[in-house]
């Protein structure tokens, strides 16, 4: 199995674990990162999103793979508030701290070395 079908079957059974799960998430081949385009729970504040993310931050870590994404304000979390949630969890401002030019998004996160 290829890194694209992984993480499209990943994306599925986590959907299906978790109740009111919406994930966008696909490998992508020429950046060579797992990208996630969005991440909705229905039900916010019960800490689905952080056991979600825990589990694709490890998954990622396990295969020594990065993570890139954009913080976005469309299910009503802040920009502040969303860039705070993924700092806890790794990632880092890519402009700034990683300088990967090569990947638009504006966070990434590299995988741990001790997974």
């Amino acid at each position: 199995m290829d890194n694209g079908e992984f993480y499209e079957r990943l994306s599925a059974a986590l959907e299906k674990e978790f109740d009111g799960l919406s994930l966008h998430m696909y490998w992508s081949e020429i950046t060579g990162v797992v990208k996630i385009l969005s991440i909705y729970v229905a039900v916010q504040r019960q800490g689905t999103g952080t056991a979600v993310m825990r589990r694709i931050c490890d998954i990622a870590d396990e295969n020594g793979h990065r993570i890139a994404l954009t913080p976005d304000t469309s299910w009503g979390s802040s920009k502040a508030g969303l860039k705070r949630f993924y700092g806890r969890l790794g990632f880092l401002n890519n402009t700034r701290r990683n300088g990967d030019l090569s990947i638009s998004n504006t966070m990434i996160r590299n995988p741990k070395a001790d997974a």
